[in-house]
C-alpha cells in the first residue's frame, strides 16, 4: 500500500493540488480540487491523506467528513440579504 500526501494550497487562480510535494494542477474551487484528487489517486492500494493549507500557512489534515463529497441533496444555509 502506497501512502500519498495530497495538499490543497490556495493559489491566485484557485486551489493548487500537490501530490507528495509535486504540483499536479490548479482548480477554480476547493471542491473541484478534492474531487479531482480523489478520482486520480483515491483508488484501492493507495492511502491518500488529504491536507489543506490554512490562513496561518500550516497544512491541516482534512477529516473524512470533509474529504468525502457532500450528498447532492444537502441544503446549505444562505447569507441573509437585507
Amino acid at each position: 500500500m502506497e501512502k500519498l500526501f495530497c495538499d490543497f494550497v490556495p493559489d491566485c487562480d484557485g486551489w493548487s493540488v500537490l501530490i507528495d510535494g509535486r504540483w499536479i494542477a490548479t482548480y477554480r474551487s476547493l471542491h473541484l480540487a478534492r474531487e479531482a484528487a480523489r478520482t486520480m489517486f483515491g483508488f484501492p492500494g493507495n492511502a491518500l491523506t488529504m491536507r489543506q493549507m490554512a490562513v496561518d500557512g500550516k497544512l491541516y489534515e482534512l477529516r473524512a467528513a470533509l474529504a468525502s463529497p457532500e450528498p447532492e441533496n444537502t441544503i446549505r444555509a444562505q447569507p441573509c440579504r437585507n
